[in-house]
Parts: structure tokens; sequence; C-alpha cells
């Protein structure tokens, strides 16, 4: 998982000879974020969030985000906390905002 992530974050970054591809991140993205790798997950959700490499989704993105943020990672419950607060994917929801928020800083 860790080698399709690094592969992954050099397609979706434009990394060196690679060049930027964003659809074959996605695809690598989520062939680690199926092994639950916390962090691809993420950047597949900011995939969903942007439109980069598919279309956005703001609901899969939050998703993504939530998958990730409950595997500890800390960018995905920051995310997460801020879209709850903004109602972008989801509904608009403080008080799980500010947990989402507080976990982020505790990680």
């Amino acid at each position: 998982a860790d080698a399709q992530l690094k592969l992954a974050t050099y397609l979706a970054d434009g990394f060196g000879a690679l060049g930027s591809n964003a659809e074959e991140a996605v695809h690598w993205f989520r062939l680690a974020a199926t092994q639950e790798h916390a962090h691809a997950i993420f950047r597949l959700g900011e995939c969903h969030a942007t439109g980069s490499g598919l279309p956005v989704d703001e609901h899969e993105a939050v998703a993504c985000f939530l998958r990730a943020a409950d595997l500890g990672h800390a960018d995905a419950q920051l995310k997460l906390a801020l879209c709850c607060s903004r109602g972008e994917g989801t509904v608009q929801d403080w008080e799980a905002a500010c947990t989402w928020a507080t976990k982020a800083g505790e990680a």
C-alpha cells in the first residue's frame, strides 16, 4: 500500500519524469485505500472534494475523510471538522465539528 500511495502521490503532484496524471493517481489511491491505508483514503477524499481525476462529489469526499479519520488520520479529522462546520458534503453540525477538531489536535 505504501508503494501504491507513493506512486499515486507522484502522479497527483506531477513529480519527476512521470508528469501529472490525476486519473491514474486516483486509480492508485483507490488501490491503496482498499488496504485501509489512512493517508491514501484521505488523498482520495481530496480528489473527490476538488474534482482532481474524477467529478466533484462532496458526499464521497466526506465519506473518505470519515473513514481516514476513524483510522486516526489527523489531517482527515481536521478536514472532517471543517466539512461539518461548513455543511459541505454533510449537514452542518457544530458539535461534530468540535469533536473532530479536538481529535485532530490530540493526534
